[in-house]
C-alpha cells in the first residue's frame, strides 16, 4: 500500500483507541490518558512500527556476520535476523521522553495488538482469494 493506505491505517488506529477509552476493560485512570493527542502519537509510532521492515540493517535478514572470514551470529540482531524496535525508538516516534512512553506502553500494546489483529486478518484474506 501506498500513503493513503497508511493514512487510512493511522486513521483506524486512533479512531479504534478512543472507542477503547469508553470500553469497560481500562480503568478510569487510564481512560483519562486516551487523549485525542495521545492517541494520535501512539497511532503514529506503532503504524510506523508494524509498516517498517524488520529485518536486522547490519547483517540484511541473514541472521550471521563475519569475523575476519570467520561467519558468527549478527551482534545487533543477536543471530535472529530481525531487529525490534527499543523503547527508545517508540519514545522517539511518539515525541516523548522514555518514562512517558513507560507510562503509557499499555496504550501503545493495545495499538500493536490492534495492527496485528488487522494483518492477520488481511493475510487471511489474501490465503482465501489465492
Amino acid at each position: 500500500g501506498g500513503p493513503a493506505d497508511k493514512q487510512i491505517l493511522l486513521l483506524s488506529t486512533i479512531s479504534y483507541l478512543l472507542r477503547e477509552r469508553e470500553g469497560r476493560r481500562i480503568s478510569k485512570q487510564r481512560r483519562a490518558e486516551i487523549t485525542p493527542e495521545n492517541a494520535m502519537r501512539v497511532s503514529i509510532a506503532a503504524t510506523e512500527e508494524c509498516l517498517s521492515p524488520r529485518t536486522c540493517p547490519n547483517c540484511k535478514g541473514t541472521a550471521h556476520d563475519f569475523d575476519g572470514s570467520k561467519k558468527v551470529n549478527c551482534q545487533q540482531c543477536r543471530g535472529i535476523g530481525f531487529k525490534a524496535w527499543t523503547y527508545e525508538r517508540r519514545a522517539d516516534e511518539m515525541g516523548c521522553h522514555r518514562s512517558t512512553y513507560n507510562r503509557r506502553k499499555w496504550l501503545y500494546g493495545i495499538a500493536m495488538d490492534y495492527l496485528r489483529r488487522l494483518e492477520r486478518a488481511a493475510k487471511d484474506n489474501m490465503r482465501e482469494r489465492l
